[in-house]
């Protein structure tokens, strides 16, 4: 599929961008459309540009190689016709005895060194099989679970923000892929207070408008808590 830009409006005014490779803007909407015409131009093909605004609403644009932009009426998720890879349905990926570790410590109510069993487990298979893979997904899942067990709550989210964005590239099981996205906002939403939450959040709000930008309420209420997160 085409390049996709996420364009985030905040209450503020204040804009982000997500997507461009190069010249990514520091300034408002202007400067952003010019960064997204000149990349346009440089890959020779269209660019697909979706602008969330603090309404939650998500406009969705296409910007051609010679700067034409167009309104449409949205962008596709994904491709419908994609299988779905049947490793989803592997049961989470274990490498050496990691995951016995575990469930060891979760069944001791032991947080911390679930999370620190997790998080080895998810390097693990990440380092063998890279992110692109259901596997390395469901490690990083099991990770992010017990980093909302510990009460990291700026830690899960991220974790579960980028599982929710890799389960919809990889084209997972749209059941599951709404369920981490659910699961990453209620992280985030309880994150605001602590340190790296803004950051978090941004990632967060760029996967929900490339991803599931229904319902808009739920996108709006990011964009909102995003004007009064810890940076």
């Amino acid at each position: 599929m085409d390049p996709h830009v996420t364009v985030l409006v905040l209450p503020s005014g204040a804009v982000d961008v997500a997507g461009l490779p190069l010249d990514s803007p520091r300034g408002g909407l202007d400067d952003t459309w010019d960064a997204v015409k000149r990349n346009a131009a440089r890959l020779r093909m269209p660019v697909r540009v979706s602008v969330a605004q603090p309404d939650g609403l998500v406009e969705a644009h296409a910007v051609a190689p010679d700067g034409t932009a167009v309104i449409v009426d949205r962008h596709p998720l994904k491709r419908p016709t994609d299988p779905v890879d049947p490793q989803w349905m592997d049961g989470m990926p274990d490498r050496h005895e990691l995951l016995a570790l575990v469930r060891a410590a979760d069944r001791a109510a032991q947080w911390r060194g679930a999370r620190v069993a997790a998080e080895r487990l998810a390097a693990q298979v990440r380092n063998e099989l890279g992110d692109r893979h259901p596997h390395t997904v469901l490690a990083v899942e099991l990770q992010g679970h017990f980093a909302l067990r510990a009460r990291d709550w700026v830690g899960a989210a991220r974790l579960y923000t980028w599982a929710a964005g890799a389960r919809y590239l990889l084209g997972a099981p749209a059941s599951d892929t709404r369920t981490a996205m659910d699961n990453a906002v209620s992280c985030w939403t309880r994150s605001r207070r602590y340190d790296g939450a803004f950051t978090a959040g941004l990632d967060l709000a760029h996967v929900l408008v490339r991803a599931a930008p229904e319902p808009r309420g739920r996108l709006a209420a990011v964009l909102k808590g995003l004007d009064g997160a810890a940076r």
